[in-house]
C-alpha cells in the first residue's frame, strides 16, 4: 500500500503533527510513504480538474476539493485508492478501482468503477 503525498498531509492532525510517530507508524504495518509526486500525476490532475470544473458549472457535478483530485491524480499510478469516500473519485475518475474498507469483515470490498 502507498500513501500519496497530500493524504500524508492529511494524516497530520490523527498524530498532533508528530511527523516521526506518523512514519513510525507507516512503516511499522507496511505502508510506503515515501513515493514522490511525479509530472504524470501533475499533467492527470490538470485534466481532472479542468473536467470537474466544467462539469460543476453545466450543472452536473458538485465541485470537489483540489485535494480528492490530487489524490485520485497519483492513485491512477498504482493499482487503485483505498477509500471510504468512493462518491467523491469514481465520477471523475471512472476506471479507478475504487476499493471500500468493510467495517464488518475487516476486508476491502470493490467498489465498481
Amino acid at each position: 500500500m502507498v500513501v500519496c503525498p497530500i493524504s500524508y498531509v492529511e494524516m497530520a492532525p490523527a498524530f498532533q503533527g508528530d511527523r516521526a510517530l506518523q512514519d513510525e507508524f507507516l512503516g511499522g504495518v507496511g505502508v510506503d510513504f515515501h513515493q514522490g509526486w511525479e509530472q504524470q500525476d501533475t499533467l492527470r490532475a490538470h485534466e481532472a480538474w479542468n473536467e470537474l470544473i466544467q462539469r460543476k458549472r453545466a450543472g452536473q457535478l458538485p465541485k470537489k476539493p483540489v485535494a480528492d483530485i490530487l489524490i485520485g491524480s497519483f492513485a491512477a499510478r498504482f493499482q487503485g485508492l483505498l477509500t471510504r469516500n468512493p462518491a467523491d473519485f469514481a465520477p471523475i475518475f471512472p476506471g479507478l478501482a475504487l476499493r471500500v474498507p468493510s467495517s464488518a469483515s475487516g476486508n476491502p470490498s470493490t467498489e465498481p468503477a
